[in-house]
């Protein structure tokens, strides 16, 4: 990680906001997925003052998209998780700008329902901005395939 402080406060924070859209992304799921739940996986964009955040679940060896999710395939259901990564996003820019660190511009979140650890990494390179070929969901995208090109090796 780019940290340039070794304030426990700034770890403390970051992982406040990490460990709460991953309770957000958990709440989204029925008590039926949650006990089939093996992993969350998230991603958040942080680049050119745009924002952008979605979560996957591993589940009953499948990998689905937010928009797949049983009983939460409204419109209203997925705005309000996209609504949700994006605050998340910001109060991650607030803390990094707060501590004077190099904001990221991206986040990787995973939690492993069943020993309920939460790991998470930042990139700080520009990944589509500087591209004539990627958009942001084309990261996401990318993020989706590569978790389930992972899983299909186990």
């Amino acid at each position: 990680m780019n940290y340039k402080t070794d304030k426990p406060k700034f770890h403390e924070e970051v992982f406040k906001a990490v460990s709460e859209i991953v309770e957000i992304c958990f709440d989204y799921l029925s008590d039926e997925e949650v006990r089939d739940l093996e992993v969350i996986y998230a991603m958040g964009i942080a680049e050119e003052d745009w924002l952008t955040f979605k979560p996957f679940y591993h589940i009953k060896d499948e990998l689905l998209s937010y928009g797949e999710i049983k009983d939460k395939d409204d419109h209203d259901s997925q705005i309000g998780i996209q609504m949700s990564g994006t605050e998340f996003l910001i109060e991650l820019i607030d803390v990094f700008k707060s501590y004077d660190q190099e904001t990221p511009k991206l986040i990787k979140i995973q939690y492993y329902s069943k020993i309920e650890k939460v790991e998470y990494q930042f990139e700080y390179d520009l990944k589509w901005s500087n591209s004539e070929h990627k958009l942001p969901a084309n990261l996401h995208e990318d993020y989706f395939e590569e978790i389930k090109n992972s899983l299909e090796s186990k």
